[in-house]
């Protein structure tokens, strides 16, 4: 088994979608505590604020990293460790490891008989472990594809 994963708070993108709110939420108590408002303005206040923590809670869902077994391929989930799928090697037509136009991070995809998956994004798989990972999955002959230009 191994597993290619690096280190949560040490990626950009966490420490980002995790201090931003943060940060805002600051600076509004403080506005609070120095000006007099009625209610109105404070409910539309929390309103936005739930809204703006919405956006990381949802961006917390592209944090994927892969764990190649020897009969299994496994995408989990970083910050929701119960968001986890499992793939058998009998049932796995191809994977495609690769990276799009439009996307900063590389992903996986995993085509299976029935579907293909969507496209797991890993921000918690660092560029270099990514010829590790398809050199991995050759060694166990699974049916992989690797390209950075899809």
């Amino acid at each position: 088994m191994a597993a290619y994963k690096k280190n949560l708070l040490k990626t950009f993108y966490f420490r980002t979608y995790a201090s931003m709110p943060l940060i805002v939420d600051v600076f509004i108590l403080i506005y609070f505590g120095t000006h007099q408002l009625d209610y109105t303005y404070i409910y539309i206040s929390v309103s936005f604020l739930l809204m703006l923590h919405l956006v990381p809670l949802i961006a917390f869902i592209q944090f994927n990293f892969v764990i190649v077994e020897k009969d299994e391929l496994i995408v989990g989930n970083g910050v929701y460790t119960f968001l986890k799928r499992r793939y058998r090697k009998d049932n796995i037509v191809k994977v495609l490891i690769g990276q799009g136009a439009h996307s900063i991070e590389p992903y996986i995809q995993i085509f299976t008989p029935q579907k293909k998956s969507r496209k797991f994004m890993l921000i918690l798989v660092s560029r270099a472990d990514l010829k590790k990972i398809v050199s991995h999955l050759e060694e166990l002959n699974f049916p992989v594809e690797f390209d950075l230009n899809k």
